[in-house]
């Protein structure tokens, strides 16, 4: 996700005529493979460094640029700290206060260049003819991609299985993908749990045919946040002016009555999270009931289904 935020500020340099190297991680590489406004991808492994020798080495590259641009820590440790980091300890209200701020304006900022919105992934021909293939002969209703976990523990959503009982029995697809921490039962043919069975490309393509994505905050989400089918974010650390506010046709799902939202913290584990004390999930994860997430995206399913069957 964080790499494909990385797409926007690409596309700003590509307009003015850089020729735009990237430096990221595997899963970043492998997210920004055949981009476009990236003409060159260098692979690095970020846990070999420590913050010193990050600092070094970036020292070392930047003479080799015009102009070198460093987001590492715009987003992490700034306005999203890990544990071991002081602000993560800070009082609620002043992390609130001081870490309100829209990821990708501030990447912007930091890198000095005008803000646009052009976040993208980029699919090959070929990923795409295969994602609307299976489309087409596995999902020949409406469909809807659930990404139901993001990283850190307290991110996953415990509706899954509840929420695929309700879309089949209005004859709706759903097929869940990426990493799933709790147990599911396919309901066949309308329920579909993948998982992590196909490569993160495969499925950022399969999500970019859906009608509705629903998820956490997670890769899959952002990699169709510029599209047009509807998204369904389901909140945690971050708040809508955080994450959502530059995404196209987005519900931004916003727990209520959960003191610590948004925590704007980079949970490892459940030690500085509230629980929910029935799902034993988190707090703001369990408060977005599989009911009200299928009542949000009825009217668009009704929709697309009344054009199909006008056409």
């Amino acid at each position: 996700g964080d790499a494909l935020w990385s797409s926007s500020l690409t596309a700003e340099l590509k307009a003015q005529g850089y020729h735009v190297t990237v430096y990221t991680g595997p899963a970043g590489g492998e997210v920004l493979e055949h981009a476009p406004n990236v003409d060159r991808l260098i692979p690095i492994q970020g846990q070999l460094f420590s913050d010193e020798e990050w600092v070094q080495f970036y020292l070392g590259e930047s003479v080799k640029y015009d102009r070198f641009i460093n987001l590492i820590g715009t987003v992490e440790s700034r306005l999203l700290p890990h544990p071991h980091e002081l602000p993560y300890h800070w009082p609620a209200k002043v992390r609130a206060a001081r870490m309100g701020a829209n990821y990708l304006e501030e990447m912007f900022a930091i890198a000095e260049l005008p803000f646009r919105m052009a976040q993208r992934f980029y699919p090959t021909e070929k990923e795409l003819a295969w994602a609307q293939e299976q489309r087409a002969k596995l999902f020949p209703g409406p469909l809807v991609v659930v990404a139901p976990t993001g990283s850190g523990l307290p991110k996953p959503w415990p509706h899954v299985q509840r929420f695929m009982e309700l879309r089949a029995a209005r004859g709706v697809y759903t097929v869940v993908m990426g990493e799933v921490r709790q147990e599911l039962t396919p309901i066949e043919p309308h329920g579909v749990v993948l998982g992590t069975d196909l490569p993160m490309r495969a499925s950022m393509t399969l999500a970019t045919t859906a009608d509705v994505v629903v998820g956490t905050e997670s890769a899959l989400v952002n990699a169709v946040a510029g599209l047009e089918n509807l998204k369904v974010v389901l909140l945690s650390h971050s708040s809508p002016e955080n994450l959502t506010k530059h995404w196209v046709n987005t519900m931004s799902v916003e727990p209520t009555g959960i003191a610590c939202f948004p925590c704007h913290r980079l949970h490892r584990g459940m030690e500085f999270c509230t629980r929910d004390s029935v799902t034993g999930f988190s707090a703001c994860q369990a408060a977005a009931s599989a009911e009200m997430i299928a009542e949000a995206i009825a009217p668009t399913l009704d929709r697309l289904q009344e054009v199909k069957e006008a056409a």
